[in-house]
């Protein structure tokens, strides 16, 4: 996937995830307010869900693909509900 266009950083622990900050906002109620809280800001750290976890919560919000048999499930939708994406 390209960094192309992508406009806002999401860090977590030493990892930095390159997004497009409208499609965060749009896939994650959470994720709006705090970036409409912050409208200046061109980055959020995240303290509360791990990289990996992260990473497949990216998944869904980028291509719709639900996690596989070897993700931890629960903790990837504990992350959902925190983030409050509902379809996933």
């Amino acid at each position: 996937m390209s960094d192309k266009f992508k406009d806002f950083t999401i860090k977590i622990e030493d990892r930095e995830f390159k997004v497009h900050k409208l499609l965060l906002a749009a896939r994650s109620p959470t994720l709006a307010e705090m970036i409409k809280n912050n409208p200046d800001a061109d980055e959020l750290q995240l303290v509360d869900i791990s990289v990996e976890i992260f990473d497949e919560i990216l998944k869904f919000i980028y291509e719709d693909k639900m996690p596989d048999e070897a993700s931890d499930f629960v903790r990837i939708f504990a992350a959902a509900g925190l983030l409050k994406i509902q379809k996933l």
